[in-house]
């Protein structure tokens, strides 16, 4: 248990910084590049989002296999060829993804982006740095995600929090001497390399060593052992996040970049709520396979409810002052930028949204501590499947608000069943108590004690 608190403290701290410091940046870039020039790094944003999520698909099977490595007789010595195997195969695919975007960024910025008053070989540049940056980036998280599974959140938070503050300092330093959106998307792609390769080293030297007279290798044995896990978790998480970034993407084609940088700050603050049960997934996810393995269902029960109930004491409100005081909220963001009608309620929508999403994040952890990918990824397909026609229907004529408000639905409508067949299959004692004590009394609470501050 002090085991957990103290990745759990080390996760809020770290995560704080990594998240944080970015949204902050990213509002610094708004306002020094402007609304058509964030337009540019919104895109980037999403596109690190989509990364991240195609990420999963290996980052995870990373840390459930290193738990249970180290669960067993062996100690953890096979961990290091578990590690290798899955970051070349994560290397590779970013790479062959860099390579496209490359292929494809003459055709993205004169036959899908309203690059507007930027240079069309500006942007073309732009859309290439952005692929090259996060390829050189993502395969770092494999290394992350093992460390998490050994329990070494202080060090991993440590790094990534570092990381995010430096990129953020030497992003803007840049961006002072050398305004230019260009500058920008070097600067990432050079940070980008700097972090993965001093990460990569600080990482591979705190994994447990191989066993005696053996060296890490190439174990294509692992890809078999991971990969009905790896593929059901990857789709699902990939679809998942394809949902959640949609309306950027389907906006892009269809707005300028001014009213695309608008909606994307906006909908980048929002997502912060999304954030929020980050460290507490992080610190949980190896103690739910522990107990998971080991059968211990009234314990896991306990650590379940102890988790949701630490998180929507944060969460519940944070997402109720954001969705009161939207309106200064979205004032202060954009100023007089906005390009868009009722900027507020945008926001709003966005933050409830964002909110349901986020509660939905433990349960799902629950779901892969349990080896059972299927629920989410049957979910995410029937959104998909629906929101993203609507979404292609309704954007043209309603621009901003139709996607903020079809966004809106397609986060809470599946909310309620999500978490309902998960508790019914996991842990069926949850189902009555959890709707109360983790929803309706925080909400409560919130509610008072927030809205006469208006």
């Amino acid at each position: 248990m002090e085991r957990l608190r103290r990745n759990l403290a080390a996760n809020f701290v770290g995560l704080g910084l990594a998240s944080g410091a970015p949204l902050l940046f990213n509002i610094v870039y708004y306002h020094l590049l402007g609304s058509e020039g964030y337009g540019l790094i919104g895109l980037y944003v999403t596109a690190q989002m989509i990364g991240v999520a195609l990420d999963q698909g290996l980052s995870r099977p990373t840390a459930r296999e290193v738990v249970r490595d180290v669960s067993r007789a062996n100690g953890g010595t096979r961990v290091r060829s578990v590690v290798l195997t899955l970051l070349a195969v994560d290397a590779a695919l970013f790479l062959a993804l860099a390579v496209v975007v490359g292929a494809l960024s003459r055709w993205i910025s004169t036959s899908w982006l309203n690059a507007g008053g930027l240079d069309q070989d500006t942007v073309t540049l732009a859309v290439a740095l952005m692929g090259l940056s996060i390829a050189l980036q993502q395969p770092r998280t494999v290394l992350i995600a093992a460390l998490n599974g050994l329990h070494r959140q202080v060090l991993t938070n440590s790094m990534v929090g570092a990381a995010a503050v430096l990129r953020g300092v030497v992003t803007v330093t840049a961006l002072v001497v050398s305004p230019g959106i260009e500058v920008f998307f070097w600067t990432q792609a050079i940070m980008a390399a700097l972090e993965t390769l001093s990460i990569g080293l600080i990482a591979w030297g705190n994994l447990p060593a191989a066993a005696e007279g053996t060296r890490a290798r190439l174990d294509w044995s692992v890809l078999r052992s991971v990969r009905g896990f790896a593929l059901s978790d990857g789709a699902s998480v990939a679809i998942g996040t394809l949902i959640v970034n949609a309306d950027k993407l389907v906006l892009s084609g269809l707005v300028s970049l001014p009213v695309l940088g608008s909606y994307s700050l906006l909908s980048l603050v929002a997502q912060a709520l999304a954030r929020l049960p980050a460290p507490f997934t992080i610190a949980h996810f190896p103690r739910f396979v522990e107990l998971r393995e080991s059968g211990d269902a009234a314990a896991l029960a306990r650590v379940y409810r102890r988790a949701n109930v630490g998180l929507t004491t944060l969460l519940v409100p944070a997402a109720t002052a954001a969705v009161i005081f939207a309106a200064p909220i979205s004032e202060v963001l954009l100023g007089s930028q906005a390009g868009m009608e009722r900027p507020d309620l945008v926001f709003a929508l966005l933050a409830i949204a964002f909110t349901a999403n986020a509660l939905l994040h433990l349960p799902y952890a629950l779901q892969l501590a349990s080896g059972w990918t299927r629920l989410g990824l049957i979910l995410n397909v029937v959104v998909l499947v629906t929101y993203v026609p609507l979404l292609s229907m309704f954007a043209p004529f309603g621009g901003p608000m139709a996607a903020a408000a079809l966004f809106f639905l397609a986060m809470t409508i599946p909310f309620p069943v999500a978490v309902h067949l998960t508790h019914r299959r996991l842990l069926p004692q949850e189902n009555r108590g959890w709707w109360r004590i983790v929803v309706a009394t925080p909400i409560g609470v919130s509610c008072l004690a927030v809205i006469p501050a208006r």
